[in-house]
């Protein structure tokens, strides 16, 4: 089982200004490198628009995603509108949340809403029955649940239910892989039994090194997912 993830794409409206980063031409590249994967599923995982969401712009990304014969798994970001969403990718949506679960041979995926930086108590009681009786469980959200020691991100757009999250994960005996973005860095950080992935942006890297915002490198690239015989091996790919 391949899966491919990519995120933050932060496609602005035509013609507008995205800090001078050609990220029509990023999400182009991206689509083209993911088709030449073959992976069994791509993901999605937030902030498709630039700053606040658009109907057209929406429309413009799933243009390109079929031109490339491409059906991903879409979750919001904190850019994103999810009941708009929902709508343009036919996501499931409860309530105002587009949160769902796909069965893989044995492995329970869970796909999380996290677009206004928490989730409802009816997506968390949702979440705690598949923590308490998923086999193994793999999740795909757009906040990282834990802090990555990037001092910009981590004070001031981090998860808002981070121990909470913690400690319900806690209660499972294995060891769950989660695979997120929105930090707009590489990185992968071990807390108890959670182990989670932060996939760079196809937009720009952010510096983690200073307190203010800074922008590290403009290399954009996802993630490739490997599941077989209840391993998991994951890496990124940079364009």
């Amino acid at each position: 089982m391949k899966i491919v993830q990519f995120t933050d794409i932060h496609i602005g409206a035509k013609g507008e200004n995205t800090r001078n980063v050609d990220v029509r031409e990023n999400l182009k590249s991206i689509l083209k490198a993911i088709a030449g994967e073959e992976a069994d599923m791509v993901v999605l995982t937030g902030d498709l628009c630039f700053n606040e969401p658009l109907n057209n712009t929406y429309k413009w990304i799933i243009k390109q995603l079929n031109k490339r014969g491409i059906d991903p798994f879409v979750i919001p970001g904190n850019h994103d509108n999810s009941v708009m969403l929902a709508h343009h990718f036919d996501m499931p949506l409860i309530d105002s949340e587009v949160y769902f679960k796909h069965e893989v041979n044995g492995t329970c995926i869970l796909f999380l809403d996290t677009a206004i930086g928490k989730m409802s108590p009816a997506q968390w009681a949702w979440l705690e029955n598949h923590v308490h009786s998923a086999h193994k469980l793999v999740i795909f959200m757009h906040h990282p649940p834990v802090h990555a020691n990037v001092p910009f991100m981590d004070g001031t757009h981090a998860f808002e239910e981070q121990e909470k999250f913690q400690e319900l994960l806690a209660q499972r005996q294995d060891t769950v892989e989660i695979f997120c973005g929105h930090y707009h860095v590489d990185k992968s950080i071990s807390l108890r039994n959670i182990h989670v992935h932060i996939t760079p942006s196809c937009f720009f890297q952010i510096r983690d090194d200073i307190k203010d915002f800074g922008v590290d490198h403009y290399r954009i690239g996802y993630r490739v997912i490997e599941m077989s015989n209840g391993l998991i091996s994951h890496s990124v790919r940079y364009l």
